[in-house]
């Protein structure tokens, strides 16, 4: 499960979104009113959000940096410690195990 997010789009109007058992999920705040909402379209009918409406376009970039795959660098000096790869262990060509395979 994701943390929650929070975002303030001016006028009034604040989306906090989680995402939960599968999908993404809201609660809109307008005018001292909050609606939860299971999908987008329902989300801006509450909000009042046209295609055109700049909140909606801050809305919806701020939507897709949420679900934007986050890419990771490996962490080589972790997997150095703790793998099983030749790499890991440092061996050299002096080591009688140098050249040797386990099979399990």
């Amino acid at each position: 499960m994701k943390k929650t997010q929070l975002i303030d789009l001016g006028h009034g109007m604040t989306v906090q979104t989680t995402y939960y058992a599968g999908s993404r999920q809201f609660i809109g705040y307008r005018s001292g009113t909050s609606v939860f909402c299971m999908d987008l379209p329902s989300l801006y009918r509450f909000l009042g959000l046209t295609d055109k409406n700049p909140c909606r376009q801050l809305l919806d970039d701020w939507l897709a940096e949420l679900d934007a795959p986050v890419a990771k660098e490996p962490d080589m000096a972790a997997i150095k410690a703790t793998g099983f790869g030749p790499e890991c262990h440092g061996l050299d060509e002096t080591d009688p195990n140098y050249k040797t395979k386990t099979i399990i």
